[in-house]
């Protein structure tokens, strides 16, 4: 029954309240306003809010307080060296990445959370004028520019940004998301902020051309990515005039193809709005530490006057079997940016939208997807023809929408298996076959329904955030009353409409797409949009006879997944030790091999726990070919336990097993009472590693492996860090490094490099969660015993070390490695200094102020780049801060997006900073604070703080809380003269510039068309070599100083 609202309050209709998990203690209300706009209000007042009230006035009193002392010391120069002390410990944990320092304080300091609201309109990309494609996307960013109320182009991001929140969109192909999430203290002024733009935006004419370029940036930081280059194609397949032919995306041709001026398009752009921005055509989702009265009340005040334009919502269910045409049913040949060798099988469905109760396509997924024994890959695997599947409906609106919804085998292929294609299309037929034979099975649907439902009933809260955005999206499709369920859970097996599904996959009706690089030289097509190059034929006839014939050889192979041994029985809770539970982890287990640090949760109170172990060797950091050999130690460690481990995966048990720059990292979490065998599982794989290795397959998995190094160091961004990390970290072994010699290695090699591994190791451990100390003793013991290994020989656990840079500018740019890539990514990092907490937490302020003007004026008013931030470095000690930009090559040079960064450095100082009133930065440094004190949401997240701390061995868990103390206390002087000094008067700066191809999406441009030698040794391609540049990176790194190892532990 639908609670009702108190007395007093303005009428709305209030509808049925969502079902939820037994375990949220959130609040709910589903309201519809007289405009017809549905609401669902989220109170989460698990936590006191009259405490919350008191936190929040403390902390405002703080700053008031403070403003009055800093009047005090504007006078006294504060000769700040202690940042120069250089601690003798440790490097910051190769768990992690290089800058991973920020973190929240323990959730004793705070109840505090974030508040978040999101708004979808039920109209998108489908929407689109024929004559101006990308339309729908265009007006989501013109949407933010300005409102009548608050005019200013860029108020509501600077507010948000301002009170340490977030704001972003998306448009879809027939819906688009709004959202944002920021402090409590101001929400009520955003939520006022955010619901003007649906009420009378302004979308003013001089951000259009600005705007443009951004929608226009963010086409062309997608053009490199094949999946949504064979999107677009298939797309194409469609019949003509249905919209899942549109270019969505929208980019600056796009956007201007109908001739219009600016005055007209601004013009339609309104009418545009007024014709689906409108209230009965909206869901809104408002999560906050509120009473749902309060909500309401603030809802009904800002949202009411969102106009309502009496007309009908623009459908297209009608719009049936958009890919029943001669086109669809067809072989298409890509050839790919990176380099892959994959099929794809894809058949279009009926629409599924109305069959959420029973999820056909999710019981057909599990079963065609599962990797256990019996399965599909299983069968590929073993053959050496592949080493990935997946299958099922990636769930946004272009593969599942009112029109159609797509059922899509796509495998990962080795080589040969690229050489059997037709006999890998058999065995897939063969595998459908053995399950249309079957027919749907009730006790897999059912054992599908108890994990999605224990998933649902003890899952991890989320993010507030990503809840509104998921929320406010699937009130669109579901009845109030299952809100909150509808996506998630399978509610009812009905065997008639499995079949259905199942029985649709038919081999006339299947369309294929193949991608491989081999393809380059025979297209003859080429898409319009992406200038993907392409060619289409028929089927060929002998795959046709083959899939016909008998498969019984295959399917002697393959059975249905078995039942799962990993699903939870267990959901008590473990007994918490006497007395007080400590705030932080504690070392339960120290000895020369290994450690141990142990914390029951006491906050959550679910049945959940976390296992991580971090098994650190010397090997890895001494030589690039050792790190390969990691790499494929790695690799056919997760081949070969894929049987034994996927079931767990199924249950919702997460695993991690990866190598990093000093070891091996393992990782299980999850409801807590299958996990212990889980990681055991992962144990003995490890262990026995090589023992049972195919030299076939292994030559397969090197060369995936090889694949996966060049797919990595084409990308612009990725190849920026590693030349900037290959100048700073003393031992470094990037992608093009370990590419270079992983064709070399054997197998044998890699035998002994796993034997030598595990015989002298340096465990790290965490045990957190549901757990008893005895049982996390348990765990490490089994670690321990199964691993086997002595202390490292000479004691000395592997350290990373920083580079010093010289004063003043050194750049150093080099071709990007992807002709087809015309993204030019350019970071200039400014170094400081060995860091202590408080030039730490200087310049993490001085980064909060930074952020929103750097994405301001550079991103906004420039157009340099879509993506555009500055992040505060700790590059194993010593600190720094950078601005990085991914630009495009065609639009700006990497020297001029250079010199607008130096430009915003300078008018940072100058202007921001020195004309910032105290108020102003007392603001600012209450966000920074706040953000710090805000409540965990998930254990998740406490663990990965506790985890950071001992991955670096700096073991400071109450980081946080002392940062906190620091920002309480420091000035905008101090501030200020941090900056100065990293900017101007101590200047070592950086500059890694990564050049894109101008003419990438140029048909006839040579380089864009020639076929790469992706096996060749690549090298780094140096566009400049005078006095200001650097020419030879490794002769540059060898007159660099090295800073001793670092502690950030006072």
């Amino acid at each position: 029954m639908a609670d009702q609202p108190p007395p007093g309050l303005i009428s709305v209709q209030v509808l049925a309240t969502p079902a939820k998990s037994k375990s949220d203690p959130k609040e709910y209300r589903t309201l519809q306003l007289d405009n017809g706009l549905r609401v669902l209000l989220i109170a989460d007042t698990a936590y006191p809010l009259d405490q919350l009230d008191r936190q929040e006035e403390a902390m405002s009193q703080m700053d008031s307080d403070q403003e009055d002392d800093d009047e005090n010391e504007e006078e006294d120069e504060d000769d700040d060296d202690d940042e120069e002390e250089e601690e003798e410990s440790e490097d910051e944990g190769m768990d992690l990445d290089e800058d991973d320092r920020r973190g929240k304080a323990s959730k004793s300091l705070s109840g505090l959370k974030l508040s978040a609201a999101g708004l979808c309109v039920g109209m998108g990309s489908f929407s689109d004028p024929e004559s101006l494609p990308g339309l729908a996307h265009f007006l989501e960013h013109m949407v933010f520019m300005g409102s009548k109320k608050y005019p200013d182009e860029n108020s509501f991001d600077e507010f948000v940004s301002k009170h340490g929140g977030s704001d972003n969109a998306s448009t879809d192909c027939e819906t688009t998301v709004f959202y944002f999430e920021c402090q409590r203290k101001s929400f009520r002024e955003a939520l006022d902020r955010f619901a003007q733009f649906f009420i009378d935006p302004l979308m003013k004419p001089g951000a259009m051309a600005r705007e443009r370029e951004s929608v226009d940036s963010e086409f062309e930081m997608a053009l490199p990515s094949d999946y949504n280059r064979k999107q677009q194609i298939f797309g194409s397949l469609a019949k003509p005039g249905h919209p899942m032919g549109k270019f969505m995306w929208g980019n600056t041709k796009s956007l201007q193809s109908s001739g219009k001026d600016d005055k007209a398009m601004h013009k339609l752009l309104h009418e545009f709005k007024n014709r689906h921005y409108t209230a009965q055509f909206m869901t809104l989702v408002v999560q906050a530490q509120q009473e749902l009265d309060t909500l309401q009340e603030w809802v009904v005040e800002s949202f009411s006057n969102v106009p309502n334009n009496k007309l009908e919502r623009e459908t297209f269910g009608h719009m049936t079997e958009p890919f029943d045409t001669p086109s669809f049913h067809r072989l298409y040949k890509v050839a790919p940016v990176q380099n892959i060798y994959q099929i794809d099988l894809n058949w279009a469905l009926k629409s599924m939208l109305k069959e959420y109760k029973v999820k056909p396509l999710h019981y057909l997924s599990w079963v065609i997807g599962h990797e256990g024994r019996g399965s599909l890959i299983s069968y590929l695997r073993k053959k050496i023809w592949a080493l990935g599947l997946t299958s099922g409906n990636a769930g946004d609106g272009f593969e599942h929408n009112s029109t159609y919804s797509i059922f899509s085998i796509s495998i990962v292929l080795t080589k040969e298996g690229f050489a059997h294609l037709s006999e890998v299309t058999r065995a897939v037929w063969a595998y459908i076959d053995m399950m249309q034979k079957k027919g749907p099975k009730e006790r897999i649907y059912k054992e599908i329904q108890r994990i999605e439902e224990l998933d649902f009933q003890y899952g991890e809260e989320r993010q507030p955030s990503d809840n509104v955005e998921t929320l406010c999206e699937n009130m669109q499709l579901f009845p109030p009353e299952l809100y909150l369920t509808g996506d998630d859970l399978m509610f009812e097996f009905n065997e008639n409409s499995i079949r259905e599904c199942l029985d649709a996959l038919q081999k006339d009706r299947v369309n294929i797409f193949v991608t491989a690089k081999e393809y380059e030289d025979g297209c003859n097509q080429v898409e319009e949009w992406f200038k993907t190059k392409y060619s289409v034929e028929d089927v060929p006839k002998d795959w046709k006879s083959a899939w016909n014939g008998d498969l019984s050889d295959i399917q002697k192979s393959l059975h249905l997944p078995e039942k799962n041994q990993f699903i939870a029985e267990n959901l008590s809770l473990k007994a918490l030790p006497s007395g007080t539970v400590p705030r932080f982890p504690i070392q339960i287990k120290k000895e020369s091999n290994g450690e141990l640090f142990f914390r029951p949760d006491d906050h959550f109170k679910q049945p959940r726990a976390h296992l991580h172990f971090m098994l650190v060797s010397p090997l890895p950091l001494e030589s690039a070919r050792n790190s390969a050999l990691l790499d494929l130690m790695m690799a056919l460690t997760a081949q070969s336990m894929v049987e034994d481990t996927y079931a767990a995966d199924l249950a919702q048990l997460q695993f991690q097993i990866y190598g990093s720059e000093r070891g091996v990292v393992l990782k299980a979490f999850g409801l807590n009472d299958k996990l212990k065998l889980v990681l055991s599982e992962i144990l003995k794989h490890l262990v026995e590693f090589g023992e049972s290795v195919d030299p076939e397959f292994f030559e397969a998995v090197k060369a995936q492996t090889k694949k996966s190094y060049y797919n990595a160091f084409i990308k612009p961004m990725k190849l920026v860090k590693d030349v900037r990390m290959s100048i700073l970290q003393d031992q470094f072994h990037g992608a093009m490094d370990r590419h270079a010699v992983v064709s070399e290695l054997k197998l044998d090699e890699v035998r002994d490099f796993a034997q030598k591994f595990r015989s002298e190791i340096f465990i790290h451990g965490l045990v957190q969660g549901n757990l008893t100390e005895v049982e996390a003793l348990e765990i490490y013991d089994l670690v321990k015993g199964k691993m086997k290994a002595k202390p490292i020989s000479n004691g000395t656990i592997p350290e990373l070390r920083c580079r010093a840079l010289p004063t003043g500018k050194k750049i150093v740019r080099v071709a990007g490695l992807n002709p087809l890539d015309g993204n030019t990514g350019v970071t200039n990092y400014y170094q400081f200094a060995p860091g202590n907490l408080k030039s730490h937490a200087l310049l993490e302020l001085a980064n909060t102020i930074m952020e929103e003007p750097v994405f301001d004026r550079l991103r906004t008013q420039e157009q340099l780049g879509y993506q555009t931030f500055s992040m505060l470095r700790n590059t194993f000690g010593v600190l720094g801060l950078s601005i990085t930009i991914c630009s495009q090559a065609s639009k700006f040079s990497a020297e001029h997006v250079d010199s607008r960064i130096e430009a915003f450095m300078e008018w940072f100082l100058n202007e921001r900073l020195a004309k910032m009133d105290q108020q102003e930065f007392d603001e600012v440094r209450e966000t920074l604070v706040k953000l710090k004190k805000t409540a965990d949401v998930t254990l998740k997240e406490e663990v990965d703080r506790n985890w950071s701390e001992i991955c670096s061995r700096e073991y400071l868990f109450d980081r946080c809380g002392q940062e906190i103390e620091i920002l309480e206390q420091c000035t905008k002087q101090e501030v200020t003269e941090i900056v100065k000094r990293i900017f101007k008067d101590d200047q070592k700066l950086l500059s890694v510039q990564v050049v894109g191809n101008e003419n990438a999406q140029d048909e006839l441009c040579e380089e864009a068309t020639k076929v790469i030698d992706i096996d060749q040794p690549f090298e780094w391609n140096y566009l400049e070599t005078n006095d200001k540049f650097i020419g030879d990176i490794p002769e540059f790194r060898s007159t660099l100083l090295l800073h001793p190892v670092i502690r950030i532990i006072k």
